[in-house]
């Protein structure tokens, strides 16, 4: 629903996003990332191990599991904020060589 809704000081399509499950990449807590990627993991599809990816810094949980979602307007000035998801497809295609890829990336920086 197009509009602004200003008890949340941004637009209604935002706080659809937030109810929906996206939010800005620097929004992802580790905890909230592990909590996500727990409701998807299945041993028997996934084949990365989800207790070491646990261990990783939250940078390349972030890498490694959220894709982009949309952008929609925040705050009065109509500022433009990019909104992301922990997204499915990207678990199954993860692995523990790509983990590492990530870890190694991350801690280069």
């Amino acid at each position: 629903m197009a509009g602004y809704n200003y008890k949340y000081q941004m637009s209604n399509n935002a706080v659809d996003a937030y109810k929906s499950g996206c939010k800005p990449y620097d929004q992802w807590a580790k905890g909230d990332l592990m909590d996500e990627i727990q409701k998807l993991f299945d041993p028997a599809q996934h084949t990365f191990d989800v207790n070491a990816l646990a261990n990783e810094p939250v940078e390349v949980i972030r890498m490694a599991v959220l894709s982009y979602s949309a952008w929609h307007h925040t705050t009065r000035k109509y500022q433009e904020t990019d909104f992301y998801f922990v997204d499915g497809k990207k678990l199954l295609a993860l692995s523990d060589k790509t983990i590492q890829k990530y870890h190694d990336y991350v801690l280069s920086k």
